[in-house]
């Protein structure tokens, strides 16, 4: 069982007790008489209260524009969801844990490199990147060579480009490219690609 769903599973019994106590705490100050509380309403006030946790846990985390410093995303802060490109500077590392997951629900590029982003998922916990349809993955346009993408057990899907241009480059290791609709373009990286 992940730190989410015991998170819920926890936050659901605790809902339960606490409106059951209140039940309890009412009855005795008002009276049987005067107020009836039906189990129903403490079931429907508990599913009411795990839906809302549980769309607490899994909203996921909006991020969006420059990494001012060394970044770390987390399996616990996933999903991430891109609502602007993220530029990484020269001299800064975004590092991107196994197990997260990207997503871009818009039309632009979800990086723009000229700095390094090193995502190194494992086997069992790979690294999404989500284009929505219609993203780009990497750009290392104008970038110098600075710009390197280390990308191992990595899933990149439904998108555009995967790489565009520039004199940055990358390693991608046991990592599947699915469903992009556009070419990439590699000129002149500063290293060699693998």
């Amino acid at each position: 069982m992940d730190i989410k769903t015991s998170f819920v599973l926890i936050m659901s019994i605790v809902f339960f007790l606490l409106i059951y106590n209140f039940k309890m705490i009412i009855l005795k100050l008002i009276g049987k008489k005067f107020f009836r509380f039906n189990v129903n309403v403490v079931v429907v006030i508990s599913v009411v209260g795990c839906l809302l946790a549980v769309s607490a846990v899994w909203a996921g985390t909006e991020v969006g524009g420059e990494i001012k410093a060394d970044t770390t995303w987390t399996r616990e802060g996933s999903p991430y969801i891109l609502v602007k490109t993220i530029e990484i500077p020269k001299n800064k590392t975004l590092t991107i844990e196994p197990g997260v997951t990207v997503q871009m629900p818009g039309a632009f590029t979800m990086f723009k490199l000229k700095g390094r982003l090193v995502a190194r998922g494992i086997e069992e916990e790979k690294i999404i990147f989500d284009g929505g349809g219609n993203s780009d993955f990497f750009d290392a346009q104008n970038s110098g060579n600075t710009a390197f993408l280390d990308l191992d057990y990595a899933v990149i899907r439904d998108g555009g480009r995967f790489w565009q241009g520039g004199f940055g480059y990358f390693s991608l290791r046991h990592s599947e490219l699915e469903n992009l609709s556009a070419h990439s373009t590699l000129y002149y990286p500063a290293e060699e690609v693998y």
